[in-house]
């Protein structure tokens, strides 16, 4: 046996055990030593360097996320607001959801249908309003205006809702029948 043979000093690696060093991810095997290491979206637990915990990576700038951020065990997910669906180009910024085109009810509106960023809302034409839940157009309710005695429509101050219809035929300074006025 040659003598420098045996005063020679050999690497264990620690790493390539059953038990990687202690390590809970990944051990890398170093000359006279080992230092262990995690997967993405984990780091080294400050208080226990063998361990690795969840890296947040929401804490800093919102994960990228334009909207929401959404931090999963090893990972992220961006999410959007109402109104808003996630790009599918970079899975980061959001885009407006056209609620008068989608699913093909014009937004639940009976009439017309206005998209608005994050939203939409619904819209009456002429003649018509929304009823209380926002989405149904009824005609404005028509008031007959007042009659005279002498039987002829009389001009009043203001309608009571919408128009007045006189059904009176027009004589000097009056209203001929089926005339709308305000």
């Amino acid at each position: 046996m040659d003598l420098a043979d045996e005063y020679r000093c050999v690497d264990h690696d620690e790493c390539g055990e059953e038990e990687r060093g202690g390590c809970s991810q990944l051990c890398n095997n170093l000359h006279g030593s080992y230092s262990c290491g995690c997967y993405d979206g984990f780091r080294i637990d400050p208080l226990n360097p063998t361990m690795c915990v969840d890296d947040d990576e929401c804490a800093a700038n919102n994960g990228g996320c334009q909207q929401g951020c959404k931090n999963t065990e090893g990972s992220f997910e961006c999410t959007c607001r109402k109104g808003f669906k996630l790009s599918l180009a970079d899975k980061k910024s959001c885009e407006d959801v056209d609620e008068c085109a989608a699913g093909g009810d014009n937004g639940g509106c009976s009439h017309e249908c206005r998209n608005e960023e994050g939203g939409h809302r619904c819209t009456c034409p002429p003649g018509y309003r929304l009823t209380a839940g926002g989405k149904v157009c009824k005609p404005v309710a028509k008031a007959v205006a007042p009659v005279a005695n002498d039987g002829r429509c009389r001009s009043p101050e203001k309608p009571v809702k919408g128009h007045y219809r006189c059904n009176q035929r027009k004589k000097a300074g009056f209203y001929p029948p089926g005339t709308k006025y305000d």
